[in-house]
């Protein structure tokens, strides 16, 4: 948290700029809040006026003269005199859980207390009335106070007494993001690397890494000594260096060829491919792009041809980035196709397999470009020499691409013919890469097949793959569209108790409950008010911890909305009906172009405006509605929309005397 004024209006002002503008009105704020403090913390008063004086401590501190805590902290122990002192355990207590500069301004702020009225009272407040959490909130927050410069040299002479490897780390924690480091950033150095070599199989690869970190026990020893000086605090998974000793540290740990090590580490760590590594791809990748980011700001400002890596870490890094463009938003995945297309135009390396990297590289350029419909770049025609059976089993990417561009022209018996055209097998033999290329393509037709109503295809199609996270959803929503929603449930529930997340599943899920009940209503049948019940409670709980990070996950927090929209529709609840599809269309409009998504919008709006006896707004959704339709026509990509939920719509209207948009 932190603090913020509101203002007349109800404007958040920030607290900086309201010190500025108001500085006795913000001061009376502060003695009132104090004062509100003091009768929960009793200690509130005495503990500002320790912290005001661990604050001086540390703001006139001279590293030069400095004579016991540079000590204290390279042993970890006091010297006998003042082991002897009543401070000892605080002192130790601030080292332990604090660091250095928490040391420093606890030592420095109970020095000489007998001859000091200040530090006394500041010892004597310590020792005998703060609480346990007062002492150790003063501690923590002491490593965050202004410091003198004097500091950042006191700091360096710590650094340049531990060993190498610990140095090492430090520097290149320093380049991961200093903060919630992962550790399996590190451990992944001792296993190979997994790629795809020149025959089309999983290709193994050693870290080609400069600095000794390669072993377990030299990384272990590494982090335990930067630990005992307090510089890093380690967790289960993680290891944090101190933010303001990375900061003093700054030139230090910033030479280019810490930038360089990063990049080589992360070549080898982070994922490259989903079918190598199907069972931990997306939570390794996930957990490690923190540090790539921080790696991809460096690259910013820093020329890569000045980084002297090697050919395979640089091939290896386009892999990396190529990997991470498939996560986050727009902005992140093109970032990351750009650093891949800088690192790959100074790569020497023949001519095959610069043809391979430079095609990967345009190819997904390509499809975010098409993802996100942009209409400023044109999708330039792609070749690819086929030299071995890997650039033979790329040619299924181009494939899927071009497909992917039928359909958005609506194309969608051309986009069949280039999936048609792929052959896995290359002068006979077919690899494994080959074939993990076939099921994609596979994959790709069942998707063109739902999108366009054909949904006994599809689902024949998903059949013939194994089933995974991302054909259970596909395989889910088909069946719903077949009317076999009680067997979509029975399928989803089993695989979706057995593992955590699955989001869409799970969004599949609960659309099938929504189904069930949609058919009984258009069948005439009475209204399943327990399946439309937990359809709600599935999709409300989805939407409170949905966070759309991606173009997919956009379209995923979309179909929550319409699903919502939908079940409240059908509950008869008009206010909460209107509320949703409001925000449906919102989002829609954000996501998506103007089409399908917003007509169906409008039309559902329409019907329940005749409930409200608004005619006039009525008819005008209407016929935006009518307008849109005669353009889009129906469309299947999000369940139900474009079969059950219009049929919904036409009887409701049908029983108030209306005409349907959509026919039967």
């Amino acid at each position: 948290m932190r603090l913020a004024c509101i203002n007349r209006d109800g404007d958040v002002v920030e607290f900086e700029t309201a010190l500025q503008e108001q500085p006795y009105t913000i001061r009376g704020l502060l003695a009132d809040a104090l004062n509100q403090c003091y009768r929960i913390i009793p200690d509130s008063f005495e503990f500002l006026r320790a912290e005001g004086e661990v604050r001086n401590a540390l703001r006139t501190f001279q590293g030069d003269e400095d004579k016991y805590a540079r000590g204290y902290v390279l042993s970890r122990t006091l010297d006998n005199r003042t082991q002897r002192t009543p401070r000892a355990d605080l002192i130790l207590l601030a080292l332990h859980h604090g660091g250095p500069l928490a040391l420093i301004g606890i030592f420095y702020a109970t020095l000489d207390a007998h001859r000091n009225r200040n530090r006394h009272d500041t010892l004597d407040y310590l020792l005998n009335r703060a609480t346990d959490k007062s002492k150790l909130q003063l501690i923590m927050r002491s490593s965050t106070f202004p410091c003198n410069p004097s500091v950042s040299n006191w700091l360096i002479r710590i650094f340049e007494k531990l060993k190498r490897d610990s140095k090492n780390l430090a520097c290149l924690l320093r380049c991961f993001g200093t903060s919630n480091v992962p550790q399996v950033l590190f451990r992944r150095l001792w296993t190979p690397s997994l790629s795809w070599g020149a025959n089309g199989e999983p290709l193994e690869s050693k870290a080609r890494i400069a600095t000794s970190l390669t072993d377990d026990q030299r990384f272990t020893t590494a982090i335990r000594d930067l630990e005992y000086v307090g510089f890093i605090r380690i967790s289960a998974t993680t290891i944090d260096l101190d933010l303001r000793i990375a900061e003093f540290l700054r030139l230090e740990f910033e030479n280019p060829q810490w930038i360089a090590e990063s990049v080589r580490i992360l070549a080898h760590s982070f994922p490259k491919y989903r079918h190598l590594e199907p069972a931990s791809y997306v939570e390794q990748c996930e957990l490690l792009q923190p540090s790539l980011a921080s790696v991809f700001s460096y690259l910013a400002t820093v020329s890569i041809e000045s980084l002297a890596v090697d050919e395979q870490s640089l091939a290896q890094f386009v892999e990396v980035c190529l990997s991470a463009s498939y996560f986050r938003d727009k902005s992140w995945k093109y970032n990351a196709i750009s650093i891949a297309t800088r690192v790959s135009s100074i790569m020497q390396l023949s001519s095959s397999e610069d043809a391979v990297i430079t095609f990967t590289v345009h190819l997904r350029r390509s499809f975010i470009s098409l993802l996100y419909q942009e209409t400023t770049q044109q999708i330039s025609p792609l070749t690819l020499p086929v030299a071995n059976q890997r650039s033979h089993a790329l040619v299924a990417d181009l494939a899927i691409l071009n497909a992917r561009q039928c359909v958005s022209l609506h194309t969608i018996a051309l986009a069949l013919e280039h999936l048609a055209a792929f052959d896995p097998s290359w002068e006979g033999c077919v690899s494994t890469l080959g074939a993990m290329q076939a099921r994609e393509v596979v994959l790709m037709h069942a998707r063109i097949l739902r999108f366009t109503g054909r949904f006994q295809e599809a689902y024949a199609l998903l059949e013939t793959l194994p089933l995974g996270n991302r054909t259970l959803p596909l395989m889910g929503a088909n069946l719903c569209e077949m009317g076999k929603c009680d067997e979509a449930i029975r399928m989803l529930s089993m695989h979706v108790m057995e593992k955590r997340g699955m989001v869409r599943a799970r969004i599949v899920l609960a659309y099938a409950y929504l189904l069930k009940s949609m058919r009984d209503y258009v069948q005439g049948c009475p209204l399943d008010w327990r399946s439309l019940q937990t359809a709600r409670g599935m999709l409300q709980d989805l939407l409170r911890s949905f966070i759309p990070a991606s173009y997919f996950g956009q379209m995923d927090h979309l179909s929550i909305l319409l699903g919502i929209a939908m079940v409240h529709h059908l509950e008869g609840q008009i206010d909460l009906a209107l509320e949703a599809w409001q925000g449906a269309l919102t989002n829609s409009q954000k996501y998506l172009a103007p089409g399908y998504t917003d007509m169906i919008v409008y039309y559902s709006i329409s019907e329940l405006e005749v409930k409200r006896r608004d005619v006039t707004r009525s008819d005008f959704l209407e016929t935006q509605a009518r307008s849109m339709f005669s353009r889009t026509g129906r469309q299947y990509h999000f369940i139900g929309l474009g079969s059950l939920w219009p049929e919904v719509i036409r009887k409701l209207l049908m029983e108030c005397g209306r005409q349907a948009v959509i026919a039967f």
